[in-house]
Formats: structure tokens, sequence, C-alpha cells
């Protein structure tokens, strides 16, 4: 990763007007939680898709009546978050066929997972009128602790937890959840006080950017990609007014997430963002440090040729206790993996094959075993990383550390009916 002196002899704190180099300034306003918007009769909850399913905090097991094995077009999203007896949560959104959004979250006393409808949650309280999500929508989630979530919500709430979609006509919407369990959920202040436009072929991602110090403006950031093209991100701050940032391929995939300062040696001060997208066969990185953004940075990972004119999909973490390690993961097409590490001492460890340690004991390189072909990839900040399946199939692999770098070991398939 480049410093930032490295950064202005390379010419990139001045500006050019046509080009991918140059810094932007987010606007600071307020921002929150309102009002459910008025019925729209035309955006009904599908009854039949209402029921929270497999799995109560007691361990049950019960399946949907309307337990169609298909659900996933979308991408799906992961969290982990530390509730309020300082235990560690795990969390995977995503959209069953019929269009409605949910939510499996994991029980560690006893290694279960809950999931709920959280369309049908909203749908009660709006009488049907939120916003339906497209088929297929993008999903992004993030979080943000007790305490630090005045630009999101209440402030004495559990949590602020944010989830992002699109609806038909590509405008981005948010969904709030306060509390840990994640049943209760509202419209948020995206939909109720902004109106926020993609691209059609634009994805999602977010990231709680909070930090110690009153360095952070404690607030929930989305990257999407505008009805122009380009690359914006927008904070909870002020929605309407994003940062522009580059202009890349059409329906880029893009990885949001917090870093710590100085180029991750200063740990204890976590006021920078990475945003990594694809562009010209490579993962680049827009880097926001110093309070301004740093476009076309650099590139963390080649050799990313589109296979079949397809997109690969992309994810990115801290690796390790801290925010200074990150772990970029690309997946092509043909499920082949790539990933890049990120550390202080060593810089950028770049386009290595992961390996995966599958549910029958056996290693493969480049994909995970058995014949798993994901439909979608998320990646939490603990570690963890989940895989898709196009018959419904949720799987877990844990990262093995930053001994093994690229390393990650089957932990669960997740049953999400």
């Amino acid at each position: 990763m480049f410093t930032l002196k490295q950064l202005s002899r390379m010419g990139l704190n001045r500006r050019f007007p046509e080009k991918i180099y140059r810094k932007r300034r987010l606007g600071v306003a307020v921002g929150g939680l309102s009002a459910a918007r008025a019925r729209d009769a035309t955006e009904e909850s599908n009854p039949q898709d209402s029921q929270t399913a497999a799995g109560t905090d007691g361990g049950d097991n019960q399946e949907l009546p309307n337990a169609n094995r298909t659900i996933f077009r979308s991408q799906i999203a992961a969290l982990n978050y530390t509730d309020l007896s300082a235990t560690t949560r795990r969390a995977v959104f995503y959209q069953r066929e019929t269009g409605s959004l949910w939510v499996t979250l994991h029980h560690p006393h006893n290694n279960s997972w809950t999931q709920h409808n959280i369309s049908d949650t909203i749908a009660g309280k709006t009488n049907g009128g939120y916003p339906r999500p497209k088929a297929g929508t993008p999903l992004a989630v993030a979080a943000m602790p007790q305490g630090g979530v005045n630009g999101v919500g209440p402030s004495d709430v559990d949590m602020a937890i944010g989830l992002y979609y699109l609806d038909e006509n590509e405008r981005v919407h948010e969904l709030n959840g306060f509390e840990e369990t994640l049943q209760d959920w509202w419209v948020g202040g995206l939909t109720n006080g902004a109106t926020v436009y993609a691209s059609q072929e634009s994805q999602l991602s977010a990231m709680g950017f909070f930090c110690l110090g009153g360095y952070c403006s404690n607030t929930m950031c989305i990257a999407y990609q505008g009805e122009d093209r380009r690359l914006y991100c927008a904070c909870s701050t002020d929605w309407e007014q994003p940062t522009e940032l580059s202009r890349f391929a059409c329906g880029t995939p893009l990885a949001f997430m917090p870093t710590a300062d100085e180029e991750g040696r200063n740990v204890t001060q976590q006021s920078s963002m990475r945003l990594y997208y694809y562009a010209s066969n490579e993962i680049w990185v827009d880097a926001w440090s110093d309070d301004q953004w740093w476009i076309g940075a650099e590139p963390v990972m080649t050799n990313q040729e589109l296979v079949n004119d397809t997109m690969p999909q992309l994810v990115a973490a801290p690796a390790g206790a801290s925010n200074g390690n990150i772990l970029v993961i690309s997946m092509m097409a043909d499920g082949i993996f790539t990933g890049s590490l990120y550390t202080p001492e060593g810089g950028w460890d770049q386009t290595r094959s992961l390996r995966f340690t599958n549910e029958d004991g056996e290693s493969t390189d480049q994909r995970p075993g058995g014949n798993l072909t994901f439909a979608g990839i998320a990646l939490n900040h603990d570690g963890f990383f989940y895989g898709i399946t196009e018959d419904g199939m949720l799987v877990e692999y844990s990262w093995d550390g930053p001994d093994s770098r690229f390393g990650f070991t089957w932990r669960e398939s997740i049953d999400v009916f």
C-alpha cells in the first residue's frame, strides 16, 4: 500500500478533470430514522413467504409450509457483531425466490441458526407499502455499536444495523435493525429522507464508519455505481450529497471496509476507509485517508480477466484482530478464487490461490471441493466466509489466520429452509 508521500510524488494530490486521480471531501449534515412510508397497494407482502423458518434459539427445527428450494438470484451479505452479553454473533442475509429479504442468525450456545423474514416484519409495519426489492438485488449490510449510532437512529438502542438493497426502479433503500436478535426492523432514513438511484448493473457495499476518539462521524456509508456509472460513496450524515469516486466498468463488484490509519500501522486510530473494485482486469482501491479520497490509489490484485464476460464477485474485510491487516477475495465466474493479503509490515501479498479444507477433510486449491459452485459469496469481519449455491445451500468456512494467509476450513452447511 502506498504512503501519502508516495501518492503525492505520483501526482495523486492534484486534480485531473477527466482522469481517475482526484480527491473529494465528504459533506456533513444530519440523518436518521423517520416514519414509515404510506401504503402502496401494488407492493404487498407474499403471505406464503412470511413465516420464521427452521430453527429457534432453542434449537427446534420446522420447515416452512412454502419451502421451495429455490432462493438465490441475489448476492448474500454477512455480518458479525457483539451482543449485550459480550458474545460474538454471526448473521447472513439473503433473498428468497419470492423476493423477500431474510436473515439467518447464529446462536453460539447451541450452535443453531434462526431464520427470520425481514420483509414480512417491514410489511406488517407499513401495511404492505414498503419498497419491494427487485429480483436479484445486490445486498449490503453494516453495523455500529451501542453509543455510536447518532447518524443512524436513536442513541439508546442496542446497536444499529443497516441493510441496503435496490428496488425495481434501481433506487437504493435502507432497512434498520436496532436490537441484537435481528427480529425487529424499520424502514431507514435513506428510504424515508433521501432519494438515491443506482445504475441497473450497480452492486452495493456498506460499512459502519465509527471509531474511538472522535476521529469518525459515526455514520453508515454505502458504495454504489450511479446512473452515470461512476462510483459514489454516500453516508447517513447526508445521503443526498454523495462523493464521486472512480469511473470504471459497468457492474463492477464493490467491497467497502474500514482500516486503521497510517497504512494500517495506527490501530488506535481507525478513521480510514478502502473501496475495492474491478478495473481493466485488475482489482483496484480508492482510499479515504487524512479526510480526503485518493482515487485509483493502487492495484491490489491482477490476472482478473473476465470469464464469459461476467464480472467477478469481490469481498474484503479486516484480517485479524485489528483493522491493520486486509484480506481481499475474488471469485471468477468459473468458480476460481484468488486472494490478496495486506499487512503493514510486508505490504501486499497479491493474487494468490485460495486453499480450502473441505467437509471431508480433503484440501483443494483455487475452489472448494465437493463440486461446490457458489452463486454468491460474503465475508464478515471475524474471518467467516460464506458461499451460497444455486439450489439454496449456505456453506460456512473460516479463515485459518495470518500464518496460513490464504487457507479456509469448512465449518458447517446451514439449512435456511
